[in-house]
């Protein structure tokens, strides 16, 4: 019997290592869509995890905010009221508490008007907000009075926010 020469070893190996490729190729290309899917996933979950770091930075920064501020409350209302309109029929009472962050509270109030002009009601609202802290007006109600034009009835819900 005749003996192999190098040249058939070198072929027979090279048909077996394109063979291995080839059956390698076939498999990877049978597993790149459940890979694929996988690898979305996981990009979707660490962009969700970026977007949710990013609102707590924000989050975050505006707690440093507050902490900086000079006063831990925001002033009475109907301290603010009196300056804007000394002797008009009000009503202040709280509505409501409930914790917001860490020592931080957030405190509802409302205010009840009668007969009051519009243009000092217009003044009273710019003036609590911009408080520091600040009163945010979050519900309203008002209601022109028919006695006396350019006059109303109101009703004003702010939330403060107030450090334990």
């Amino acid at each position: 019997m005749k003996r192999p020469d190098h040249s058939t070893w070198w072929l027979a190996g090279a048909s077996l290592l394109l063979l291995i490729g080839g059956i390698w190729t076939v498999s990877t290309l049978q597993r790149y869509p459940a890979q694929k899917r996988h690898i979305e996933r996981k990009m979707a979950d660490f962009q969700q995890i970026a977007a949710d770091q990013q609102a707590q930075e924000e989050d975050l920064a505006a707690v440093r905010a507050f902490e900086e501020l000079p006063a831990n409350r925001p002033p009475d209302l109907s301290t603010l009221l009196r300056e804007q309109a000394p002797g008009l029929q009000s009503e202040v009472r709280r509505r409501e508490t409930r914790a917001a962050w860490g020592d931080w509270q957030a405190h509802r109030m409302e205010v009840s008007l009668e007969r009051v002009p519009l243009d000092v009601l217009g003044r009273f609202v710019s003036r609590a907000e911009q408080q520091r802290p600040p009163w945010r007006l979050i519900e309203s109600n008002i209601v022109a009075t028919e006695e006396q034009p350019g006059t109303a009835r109101a009703t004003l819900v702010f939330e403060g926010l107030a450090k334990r």
